[in-house]
């Protein structure tokens, strides 16, 4: 066991400058006879896969600051159109538009759920934000959801599952509606009231 955490120790620091507590610890020493004269380091996370857990918690952390979110901020229930590559090989871009049904935040692995009606046939693609891939988003229309009577009000939920059961037409984000619609300003004041 003690083997296991010495061996970490050779790992370059230059790969992760951020994790220089993480090798800086003495280990102590395994030994049957153990007297009060000797001085032991105090080892936060005895157990290897806490410790791994945490390296691992922190170079998420690290891939999250490496890239920046520089898209516009939506909110569940607006339309938007994102731009998505292919692969990072082809230097094709594709267009997906859809009305947001909820984000997940979760760290490196956040991303959201877009629904789009295609060929009077309604499709789903949940898209990660963090995602090389994900070249661009604009925000099409707020509030795209809330037609008529409640045009104009917020949408309250987090996730809108509830338009798979309305008719395709809350869905829709490439009828003539929304063909020359410019980007709208942004109405949301800070990031905090984007979740």
């Amino acid at each position: 066991m003690n083997a296991l955490f010495k061996n970490l120790k050779f790992i370059p620091k230059v790969a992760f400058p951020s994790l220089g507590r993480f090798f800086s610890q003495s280990y102590p020493k395994v030994d049957s006879k153990i007297t009060d004269s000797q001085s032991y380091v105090h080892v936060k996370h005895k157990i290897p896969r806490k410790r791994a857990s945490w390296l691992l918690q922190a170079i998420k952390k690290e891939a999250i600051d490496k890239r920046p979110l520089n898209f516009p901020v939506f909110k569940t229930g607006d339309a938007i159109e994102c731009k998505i590559r292919d692969s990072l090989a082809v230097t094709s871009i594709g267009k997906v538009r859809g009305i947001v049904m909820g984000r997940f935040n979760r760290g490196i692995a956040s991303s959201f759920i877009i629904r789009d009606v295609s060929y009077k046939e309604a499709f789903e693609r949940r898209i990660p934000l963090y995602s090389p891939l994900l070249v661009n988003i604009r925000v099409i229309k707020k509030r795209a959801i809330h037609e008529g009577k409640k045009e104009g009000k917020r949408v309250r939920r987090s996730k809108i599952y509830y338009i798979r059961n309305l008719n395709m037409k809350h869905s829709l984000v490439t009828g003539k509606k929304y063909r020359n619609l410019e980007t709208q300003p942004n109405e949301y004041r800070n990031e905090d009231q984007m979740f």
